[in-house]
């Protein structure tokens, strides 16, 4: 796993960490501005005692340079772990359980903001252990478990579902969110979208019995995260349907448009003159049930957004 970031200060250059996915050997590589790479550290980032973590398919790395010395953390199967970015010196390490128990990190995390300016890491788990959960992170490095909602294993409970949407700011009030669908074993498998805070795991928005296909950021001149919220009867997880677009602010939810038929269309967000634009795919309503693609532009100003056509696809 690889993360990139300047956080020596008198290189010019950026600096490279990387963790092996499948040992436990990591380094720091310093870039230079004559073409050459030069091997600041190199640890064993995984103690021989903690094995079972070694070969882990679910594990990445990130820099955070918020702290007056920028850290680098790891998360991995159950554990977290934090070191010095400039000299590897390990920082902190947490093993964790989650609803009782051992449970795998096999999904995405980020590192946010939530309410009141708390460091966090946030994960969710969308393969075998489904769950979503909070670490608070210290300056010092040290994590701590905050907050955690465990769904199931999907050989315990055959349909359970957790999808990634993203992390970000999606209701303008300066913390951040995370933002996912999940098919709830303990509400009959139902489908919900939820937005909850990073650093508590409060539920902020929910969508019931609706699955969203996708989050654009930065729409329009208000730089709007947009979703793509789609109904879900009966525990369904649609890609394309009767679509609304969504935007969150002050706890509530306002639809900014409809579409009787509709979906994402390769890559949602697209750079516009007047902020980011999206791309869908829409039904003409024709009887032959042609799609073609439209970008959108949507505005917080107005109600109905303005549309240019593109090719028939």
């Amino acid at each position: 796993r690889v993360c990139v970031a300047q956080i020596l200060p008198a290189a010019t250059g950026r600096q490279v960490a990387v963790l092996e996915q499948y040992g436990d050997a990591g380094w720091l590589l310093s870039f230079e501005p004559d073409g050459s790479v030069r091997e600041v550290w190199r640890r064993q980032v995984i103690s021989n005692d903690v094995w079972p973590v070694r070969a882990d398919h679910g594990c990445d790395i990130a820099f955070d340079l918020t702290p007056a010395r920028p850290i680098l953390w790891n998360v991995r199967h159950h554990r977290c772990q934090s070191f010095d970015a400039r000299t590897g010196e390990p920082l902190g390490s947490l093993e964790y359980e989650l609803d009782g128990g051992i449970r795998r990190n096999y999904g995405p995390w980020r590192i946010a903001s939530g309410a009141d300016g708390q460091r966090a890491i946030v994960v969710a788990s969308e393969m075998v252990q489904t769950h979503v959960h909070g670490l608070h992170l210290h300056e010092d490095g040290t994590p701590e478990l905050a907050w955690e909602r465990y769904y199931g294993e999907v050989y315990v409970v055959p349909g359970v579902a957790v999808e990634f949407l993203g992390v970000e700011d999606v209701d303008g009030d300066g913390s951040e969110e995370i933002i996912y669908n999940v098919r709830d074993p303990e509400q009959e498998y139902r489908s919900f979208t939820r937005v909850r805070d990073v650093a508590t795991g409060e539920i902020k928005y929910e969508f019931a019995d609706q699955w969203c296909s996708g989050l654009v950021s930065s729409v329009g001149s208000a730089d709007d995260s947009v979703l793509l919220i789609h109904p879900a009867p009966s525990g369904a997880t649609p890609e394309q349907g009767p679509l609304q677009l969504v935007t969150l602010s002050a706890g509530d939810a306002k639809i900014r448009a409809t579409f009787d038929h509709a979906g994402p269309w390769g890559t949602l967000g697209v750079p516009g003159i007047d902020g980011a634009a999206m791309l869908l795919r829409v039904a003409d309503g024709q009887p032959t049930g042609r799609y073609q693609t439209m970008q959108m532009w949507v505005k917080v100003q107005f109600s109905a957004p303005s549309m240019q056509r593109g090719d028939d696809a």
